[in-house]
């Protein structure tokens, strides 16, 4: 029998209220709840506001500085790690589409135990051939998901069917609890953190 697991939403944001509060809008509207969901602030202005909108969530919000990506992660992972097996990190730009969180919650379910993190598919994202150079420089590959010689990684597009990567899209990822027993976030990436 699989095991229940519990989810939990972790969004860092920063001075984009709008954006966080469509988020917050799109998980109020899944039909599988998450167990928590934290807002973590780095912004100029409080947002405190759009985040009592949304109090059906049993959401938290907590204000970190210096702003970083990695940092805000971090602090979230501290505060949300008692209360859930799964993580999930979602920038405060992601909308999710109907069943997202449900998907995410089945797919846990049935996983492998040697299986540490997964991402959402990103439907945005259109597919993309790489050219010549790009393959000949080791930037890009027909292969999404992996990580090149080279140190970049290949794409993950739209995909229509799971499969093993070796990165996964931070702006929308999940992670099994326990991972964080041994890492975080490095905290030397700061500000926008691309490929952090």
């Amino acid at each position: 029998m699989p095991t229940e697991e519990k989810l939990g939403i972790i969004i860092p944001t920063k001075d984009r209220p709008k954006d966080l509060g469509r988020v917050l809008n799109s998980i109020s509207g899944q039909d599988c709840k998450p167990e928590r969901v934290l807002v973590v602030d780095g912004g100029s202005a409080p947002v405190r506001d759009i985040v009592d909108n949304f109090r059906g969530l049993n959401i938290e919000y907590v204000r970190v500085f210096p702003h970083s990506l990695t940092a805000q992660r971090n602090a979230g992972i501290k505060r949300i790690l008692r209360d859930v097996s799964i993580v999930i990190f979602f920038d405060d730009d992601v909308i999710l589409e109907e069943g997202c969180l449900r998907n995410m919650k089945r797919f846990w379910e049935s996983a492998p135990g040697d299986v540490g993190g997964a991402g959402f598919n990103i439907v945005n994202v259109p597919p993309e051939r790489p050219t010549i150079l790009q393959k000949i420089f080791m930037v890009n590959s027909e292969e999404p998901g992996r990580i090149l010689r080279s140190g970049f990684q290949s794409r993950i597009p739209f995909l229509d069917k799971t499969i093993p990567v070796q990165w996964i899209v931070g702006c929308a990822m999940a992670w099994r609890s326990s991972v964080f027993d041994e890492f975080m976030f490095d905290e030397w990436f700061s500000g926008y953190a691309r490929y952090e």
